[in-house]
């Protein structure tokens, strides 16, 4: 179950990149980056209020943050600025630094299959998206690797800081900081809110509702049972599912490398899980 809500958010997450360039182009990335976080975080606070008086709100502050905050605006001034597959290949550098982060930080050094999983999977995905018509702009760029960092410590520290219970208080209240944090810049910067067509409300609509407050709580659930190391290889079935969202709504079909790609980007994400099973039983061994 725990493995199904892992995959379920990169999947909903990868139609991301899409629905902006397809109608969410007039709104700044500040805009929508508070118009996703804060009526997502709303919803799920009121769904589970008993639980937010047991929330510590300097955690909260932090990992909204991170995980809301930096990475929302990194994620959307990449997905205005950047074709959806080369913004999604540039994610898929997650599990990398996931590994290198954990070496670093804890001193855990990398399984051999899984870095070599990370790698694997990082080059299916450049497959995948890569384009010889691709245009690259250093500023998107640099946005998209923000982002990858923001996950990966946000991630790392919502596993470590998250409560045994109220997991819709928890996730609801970062969206909700995150959102609130990046306010008063998106007034700053962007100026007043822009109107809403028909088209941006039903993108939000999409966009809070399944994107975030689905997809988030999804995340957070897994993340409680799975390692920071195996979220870090689900997440690259993101840059697939934008792919696969992209060429739905624009009606273009795979090519022979693209299904290779893919393939790949599967076959690395289940040889990391199986790496992670099998050095478990070993080290329990060890520990006895």
């Amino acid at each position: 179950m725990y493995w199904l809500l892992g995959v379920l958010a990169p999947a909903v997450w990868g139609t991301t990149y899409v629905v902006t360039q397809a109608w969410l182009q007039d709104l700044g990335p500040l805009w929508v980056s508070v118009l996703r976080a804060l009526p997502a975080g709303l919803l799920l606070m009121c769904l589970d209020l008993k639980s937010l008086r047991h929330m510590d709100m300097r955690r909260s502050v932090i990992l909204g943050a991170l995980n809301i905050s930096v990475f929302f605006f990194f994620l959307f001034t990449a997905a205005l600025r950047l074709p959806s597959g080369v913004a999604g290949t540039l994610m898929a550098l997650t599990p990398l630094t996931t590994l290198l982060f954990l070496w670093w930080w804890q001193r855990q050094a990398p399984n051999p299959i899984q870095l070599l999983c990370a790698f694997g999977g990082l080059i299916g995905v450049g497959v995948v998206i890569f384009q010889p018509s691709s245009q690259i702009d250093p500023v998107g760029v640099a946005a998209s690797f923000g982002a990858v960092v923001s996950l990966t410590v946000g991630t790392f520290l919502a596993k470590k800081w998250s409560p045994p219970k109220g997991i819709l208080a928890f996730t609801g209240l970062q969206l909700f900081l995150g959102g609130m944090l990046l306010l008063p810049l998106a007034f700053l910067l962007e100026g007043p809110m822009p109107a809403l067509n028909r088209e941006a409300m039903l993108g939000l609509l999409w966009v809070d509702l399944v994107n975030t407050a689905l997809g988030y709580l999804a995340w957070f659930i897994a993340m409680r049972r799975l390692p920071v190391s195996a979220l870090s290889f689900l997440a690259l079935l993101s840059p697939v599912s934008a792919v696969i969202s992209g060429r739905l709504v624009l009606e273009e079909w795979f090519t022979p490398a693209q299904y290779a790609g893919i393939a790949m980007v599967l076959l690395s994400v289940t040889l990391a899980q199986f790496a992670r099973a099998k050095t478990q039983p070993k080290m329990a061994q060890q520990a006895s």
